[in-house]
């Protein structure tokens, strides 16, 4: 009788142990947010974060990567976006991350401010045949801008909705159309 509670009691917790089994292993190169359609790691996820702190950096007022806008625009892509561009925005992330390394030799992360400005400005302009990557910037971009303006932070802090466009003045004296 006791050599069956035991026995019992063992395989209790064996297969305890083997169902959370799985959710102790981490995979630490995936993005910190799980998308169906988009494909990403933790290493394109902080590199798109350096893109949009470059885009809109933090003065005095917090800047995109403070606010995560990254994560706004991955959300996005995901959710809002048809596959082909999907897969253009992916693609071109991809390039983005090549061109950084042939052009400064160094990746995008370890660039002072006015290079990665370079960068952007040569991807842009009108001679560059790369299309992915320009529609890889030009997303990133109005994305960018879109979050930011449209953040919690920004709505209340800097910029707060009021209801009443303007304010009431009752002492002022309306002038009759003749």
């Amino acid at each position: 009788m006791l050599n069956r509670r035991f026995w019992i009691k063992e395989i209790v917790v064996a297969s305890t142990g083997i169902m959370l089994f799985p959710s102790c292993i981490q995979n630490d190169n995936k993005a910190s947010m799980s998308f169906k359609n988009l494909d990403l790691s933790d290493k394109d996820e902080m590199l798109l974060a350096n893109i949009v702190e470059t885009i809109i950096p933090a003065t005095d007022t917090k800047g995109a990567k403070e606010l995560q806008v990254h994560l706004f625009i991955l959300k996005m892509l995901n959710d809002c976006y048809v596959n082909a561009d999907q897969l253009s925005f992916t693609n071109g992330l991809k390039k983005f991350k090549i061109y950084c390394q042939e052009k400064t030799g160094n990746s995008f992360e370890k660039n002072n401010n006015k290079e990665r400005l370079t960068l952007f400005s040569e991807i842009t302009s009108a001679n560059s045949n790369e299309k992915e990557l320009q529609y890889f910037l030009k997303t990133t971009k109005q994305l960018t801008i879109l979050g930011y303006t449209q953040s919690q932070y920004i709505m209340t802090e800097i910029n707060p909705y009021k209801l009443i466009p303007g304010t009431f003045n009752g002492c002022v004296k309306i002038k009759k159309a003749i």
